[in-house]
C-alpha cells in the first residue's frame, strides 16, 4: 500500500510541476461556464440547481478525460521509460493503480474547483445542497470510468493520438448505453431478432453509465449505483494490468 501511494505522489506532483495540470485546469473551467451559462443560459432557467452543470460535465470529460489518461501509458511506451519501469522493484500492478490514482485525484481537484457555483448559488437562492452532494459523487465516480477507460487504451498503443479516439468512442458508447434513445433501437432489434425484449433492455441498459446517473442526479445515493462504478472500474483496471503484463512478457 506505501508503493501505491508513493507512486500515486509522485505521479500526482508530475501534474503541477509541470504545464500539463494547469492547461487542463485552465480550459477546462472557462469551457464549462461557457457551456452552461452561455449554451445552456443558465440564468434564463431561474432555478437555483445545479442540473444544468452537472448534466454538461459528462460531456465535457468525454473530450478531457481522455485527454488526461492518453499519457499515462502511450507517453511511457513512446519514450521507452517503461522498459525502465518495469524494471524497478514494483509490481505492475501497484504501478497502474498509483498512477490511475494519481490521474483521478487531480481530476477531483478539478471537479471541486467547481465548487464556485455551489457557492454563487446559495448566495442567490436556496438550492438542496443534498441533491448538489449526491451529483458530485456520481461525477467523481463518472470521471473515474473514463478515466479507467482511458488508462487502458493507453497501454493499447504508444500513440496518444489513437489511445485518445478509442477512449473517447468507448467512453461515448458506453456513456449513453442507458440512455432511452438507445434503448428503444435495442429494443426494435431485439423485436426484429425475436428475443425476449425486456431482458435485452434491462440487459443492455445496466452497461451503460446513463442508468446508474440518473438516481444520483435526482440526489438518490443508491448502493447498486456505487457498486457498478466501482466494479467497472476495478475491471478496468485488471485488464490494464492483464495487458501491461503481457507487454512485458514479450
Amino acid at each position: 500500500m506505501s508503493t501505491i501511494l508513493k507512486i500515486t505522489k509522485r505521479e500526482l506532483m508530475g501534474y503541477f510541476t509541470t504545464p500539463i495540470g494547469y492547461v487542463f485546469i485552465i480550459v477546462f473551467l472557462p469551457f464549462l461556464w461557457y457551456m452552461v451559462f452561455q449554451k445552456n443560459d443558465f440564468f434564463a432557467l431561474q432555478n437555483a440547481s445545479m442540473d444544468t452543470v452537472f448534466s454538461t460535465m459528462p460531456l465535457i470529460f468525454l473530450l478531457f478525460i481522455p485527454a488526461v489518461g492518453m499519457r499515462l501509458w502511450s507517453e511511457e511506451r513512446r519514450t521507452g521509460t517503461i522498459e525502465i519501469l518495469l524494471t524497478l522493484p514494483i509490481s505492475i500492478a501497484q504501478a497502474t493503480i498509483g498512477k490511475f490514482l494519481a490521474a483521478w485525484i487531480f481530476i477531483l481537484i478539478t471537479i471541486l474547483s467547481t465548487l464556485t457555483f455551489v457557492v454563487s448559488l446559495n448566495n442567490l437562492g436556496s438550492p438542496d445542497n443534498g441533491v448538489i452532494f449526491a451529483n458530485y459523487i456520481g461525477i467523481t465516480f463518472v470521471a473515474g470510468a473514463f478515466l479507467s477507460i482511458a488508462s487502458f487504451t493507453s497501454a493499447l498503443t504508444k500513440n496518444q493520438v489513437i489511445s485518445l479516439i478509442l477512449s473517447f468512442l468507448l467512453s461515448f458508447g458506453i456513456l449513453f448505453l442507458g440512455d432511452p434513445g438507445v434503448l428503444e433501437v435495442c429494443k426494435a432489434i431485439a423485436g426484429y431478432l425475436h428475443l425476449p425484449v425486456n431482458p435485452v433492455i434491462d440487459f443492455v441498459g445496466s452497461f451503460g453509465f446513463y442508468g446508474h446517473m440518473i438516481n444520483l442526479q435526482k440526489g438518490i445515493i443508491d448502493s447498486r449505483d456505487i457498486i457498478f462504478f466501482i466494479s467497472f472500474i476495478s475491471v478496468m483496471i485488471y485488464l490494464n494490468i492483464l495487458l501491461i503484463n503481457k507487454q512485458k512478457a514479450k
